[in-house]
């Protein structure tokens, strides 16, 4: 159960909270650590030689001035995170980015890097771990106690007044913030999904505001920073940016038809969902012969397309170009949606596309735009039904339009003025 392996990871963390050259390591190896413990490892010898290794940040002396240093950690270079980051950073104005995926791995070997990893992840009491999960995260820190050495050769708070990472919680932007807050130089983290508090099982996701880093966090809507206000974060730290994209609400001006569905998968964690979600929509055919709704399925960056395509040949088709979401959502090609477990919910109903939500009860569900949800073939009719009868969208438009603003901050944009305000001395 997810609780478990949450309270779990917080007891290893809070072991692991030392000092290393005035960076906190326990918040650096966070996101290892809680994927060690919630999916276990894959650790071969040739892993071993990460310990060897460091980030080079040499490309750092050549940055200009500016007055925001902004980074883009290591995301497997996802399309759809460039599109928040680049959005944001034109927004800022006098801001240098830098693509941390454009940083090469260096050959590095300090006896004394090694000795300090040992003694704490072997010398140090670690319930719950076998000893390849230690040996797991030994080599880990020994990478990031490189990287902390490699990055203390620069004086990058001479040529930025504030720093702005795309997300903190992360390691290598962990490891920037802290270097930057050692400094007293501001911090600011930006959200990339819906985040809120977890109740019942809890997923890696709540790495969100369990390791909460940068002095300030830019939350798309004030639901996100009300959730975090309850978790026990300070609301001056909690700053309401709006949605990062360019997007305006699309008002609904004729009847749904929902002849064409856009079908928006969870992440692989969740594909047990997926193919129960997959299996009622083929139910679902079987009993409305006489509805021709087509059916066109969008994988999550984490699924393997391979897996999908043979199970799903007989209910509708994979989308395989390489559109964001954004992009598909704008082609005025669908009349609504189904979604699991993702933010691709919300963004569905900004482009005016009404999206309905698939639930097993294997994980929670976030707020919701409408009464919107299905748990069976049945609901899942009734729902489809509700859309298709829906005859006054003026109603509609106006309460979906309030809740957008209110989860996703939809018709907020306050990134400048927001950011050059909250510039504080934090001496």
């Amino acid at each position: 159960m997810d609780r478990d392996s949450f309270k779990r990871y917080i007891k290893i963390k809070s072991l692991l909270k030392v000092d290393f050259k005035g960076y906190s390591i326990d918040k650096i190896v966070a996101l290892d650590l809680i994927m060690l413990v919630y999916s276990g490892v894959n650790f071969s010898f040739k892993s071993c030689l990460f310990a060897f290794v460091r980030l080079d940040f040499s490309m750092i002396k050549e940055l200009p001035l500016a007055k925001v240093l902004s980074t883009m950690g290591r995301y497997n270079r996802r399309k759809d995170y460039y599109e928040i980051f680049e959005f944001i950073n034109n927004k800022l104005g006098d801001v240098y980015p830098v693509d941390l995926n454009d940083c090469k791995y260096s050959i590095c070997f300090s006896g004394y890097n090694i000795v300090k990893a040992y003694r704490l992840i072997f010398k140090t009491p670690l319930p719950y771990l076998t000893t390849k999960e230690k040996l797991f995260l030994f080599v880990r820190v020994v990478h990031y106690y490189n990287c902390i050495n490699a990055l203390e050769k620069f004086s990058l708070e001479t040529k930025y007044e504030s720093y702005l990472a795309f997300s903190s919680v992360h390691p290598y932007e962990a490891i920037f913030t802290l270097y930057f807050q050692k400094r007293k130089v501001p911090t600011y983290s930006l959200q990339h999904g819906l985040y809120f508090i977890f109740q019942r099982d809890i997923p890696i996701d709540a790495l969100a505001y369990e390791n909460f880093i940068s002095d300030f966090h830019f939350c798309w809507g004030a639901y996100t920073r009300d959730e975090f206000v309850s978790y026990g974060i300070a609301a001056d730290r909690l700053l309401i940016g709006g949605y990062p994209r360019k997007a305006h609400f699309v008002r609904k001006s004729s009847p749904i038809k929902c002849s064409r569905c856009i079908i928006f998968l969870a992440r692989h964690k969740y594909a047990e969902s997926n193919f129960k979600l997959i299996n009622m929509l083929e139910e679902y055919k079987k009993k409305n012969r006489d509805d021709n709704v087509q059916l066109y399925f969008k994988l999550h960056p984490t699924l393997d397309a391979s897996l999908y395509e043979e199970k799903v040949k007989d209910v509708g088709v994979i989308l395989m170009d390489n559109l964001t979401l954004t992009e598909l959502l704008q082609s005025d090609k669908f009349d609504f949606s189904l979604a699991i477990n993702t933010a691709a919910y919300y963004e569905s109903y900004i482009y005016g596309v009404p999206s309905l939500r698939f639930s097993d009860d294997s994980f929670e569900n976030g707020i919701g735009v409408r009464d919107d949800i299905f748990t069976s073939v049945e609901e899942l009719s009734m729902q489809i039904k509700n859309l298709r009868q829906m005859d006054n969208l003026a109603i509609y438009n106006n309460e979906v339009e309030q809740k957008l603003d209110y989860i996703i901050g939809l018709n907020i944009s306050n990134y400048p003025v927001i950011f050059n305000n909250t510039i504080v001395d934090l001496g």
